[in-house]
């Protein structure tokens, strides 16, 4: 699996560049907040997964993960877990 992190100056570049490479996973930034409904919608139709980097803001969390956002970085782990769990979002149980 792999998730390019190769950013570019443009959101929209960076995640048509995803879209042609065929990776698994891009990671978006909070500096691609202003267009990230587009984004989302660009990225899922090409069945990409979407890592974020990052908040430790539960409202900002629940929105992003209602937004399509597949996986977010935080800091704040058990805030943020706390927050995931209000709408639904369980943690995983790895298997071995």
């Amino acid at each position: 699996l792999i998730c390019n992190m190769e950013r570019l100056n443009n959101s929209n570049e960076y995640v048509t560049g995803t879209i042609q490479l065929k990776t698994n996973f891009i990671q978006l930034k909070e500096r691609s907040d202003n267009f990230l409904t587009n984004l989302i919608k660009k990225l899922k139709s090409n069945k990409i997964k979407i890592n974020y980097y990052k908040t430790n803001s539960a409202e900002k969390l629940q929105k992003l993960f209602k937004q399509g956002v597949d996986f977010i970085l935080v800091d704040k782990l058990r805030e943020m877990f706390i927050a995931a769990k209000k709408i639904g979002i369980s943690p995983l149980t790895p298997k071995y």
